[in-house]
């Protein structure tokens, strides 16, 4: 993982899929191959340029090349969704902290396929091409501060609990994750992305009330930190090549280069 940080930041090392993690243009390459994305309402040079009024009332503030949920707000009829606070343009500012001064993005606040309140469940499938290794399921109740209020489950394609410890920075919970009911077309629609792709690469989905809806891509996740030394030589074990696929094209081998920007 870190030979790809090193290798990916460099544009002429970096594999084709590199710019992926930037959301805009994931979310382009994922409308391409025809599956479901949210809507995209405005882009600004920084959270102070939002003008909420001009925003729908349910609506999604977050930084265009962010990681980690950081100064991302969930905000339904003027309220951020994980805190209660009410979003003033204040107190989004002192929320985001330095994150303010980067471009940000207004995008569809999408809802947990129960329609329970706050953010939706993320599914964040680890793929090495079409292969699914195991899928982490993410309820998300805060985001600045107190991580441990947010619950983990490490469930395998099978939908059973992984049988061991994954990283030392979270711990699991116990027993099976809450499952839409298109899990199935969840799975489909994560091998189907990773099978374009084919490398080795994290894809995020949410279990939606219009079904699975694309989140984004990691390429590094946690930048390989963290991880328990099981973990280190399971997921090891599965990488084949440079990128983990062995085959180091994509199966249509013209996809556009989209690292360097």
């Amino acid at each position: 993982m870190r030979d790809r940080i090193v290798r990916w930041r460099d544009p002429d090392t970096a594999h084709w899929t590199a710019g992926l993690s930037r959301k805009l243009k994931g979310i382009e390459y994922i409308r391409g191959l025809g599956h479901a994305v949210p809507e995209t309402y405005g882009l600004f040079p920084s959270l102070a340029e939002v003008s909420l009024e001009q925003l729908p009332p349910n609506v999604v503030l977050k930084p265009q090349h962010g990681y980690s949920a950081k100064g991302v707000f969930l905000l339904r009829d003027g309220v951020d969704q994980l805190t209660g606070k009410t979003a003033t343009r204040d107190w989004l500012l002192s929320e985001a902290g330095k994150q303010a001064d980067v471009p940000y993005m207004a995008e569809e606040l999408l809802v947990n396929f129960d329609g329970r309140a706050g953010a939706p469940l993320d599914y964040k499938f680890s793929c090495f091409g079409p292969r699914i290794a195991y899928c982490t399921v993410i309820e998300r109740n805060t985001i600045t501060g107190h991580g441990d209020l947010n619950r983990y489950w490490y469930m395998t394609p099978e939908w059973k609990e992984v049988p061991m410890r994954l990283r030392w920075d979270v711990r699991p919970e116990r027993g099976i994750a809450p499952a839409p009911p298109f899990l199935d077309a969840m799975f489909a629609m994560a091998s189907d992305i990773g099978r374009h792709l084919n490398v080795f690469m994290r894809i995020d989905l949410y279990a939606t009330t219009r079904g699975p809806v694309f989140g984004e891509f990691t390429p590094f996740p946690a930048r390989g930190r963290e991880v328990t030394p099981l973990c280190d030589l399971w997921m090891g074990a599965m990488w084949q090549g440079l990128e983990g696929c062995g085959n180091d094209e994509s199966p249509e081998g013209r996809v556009p280069r989209l690292a360097a920007e």
